[in-house]
């Protein structure tokens, strides 16, 4: 790493894996409930079908940072048991 100096830590974290009950069209400011008795809420609009889309929610530090549906990364998009 040539002459830079990096600083790292090493925290806790997981991915939750579940899907989306029944059809999955988007978001339109709604909610939608997983598999696994979670709520997904979308704060934004787009549009995307998909039955039963996989959902991975990377949490770090019991914060959840990203949620993920159908291997894309959605913006605007929360979850919470």
């Amino acid at each position: 790493m040539d002459d830079n100096r990096l600083d790292a830590s090493i925290v806790s974290g997981q991915i939750i894996t579940t899907n989306i009950s029944g059809e999955w069209e988007g978001c339109e400011f709604n909610s939608h409930e997983l598999t696994n008795g979670w709520i997904l809420t979308c704060n934004t609009y787009f549009y995307e079908y998909a039955y039963m889309p996989l959902v991975e929610i990377i949490i770090i530090k019991s914060r959840p940072v990203s949620v993920s549906i159908n291997g894309s990364v959605k913006e605007g998009v929360s979850e919470s048991p």
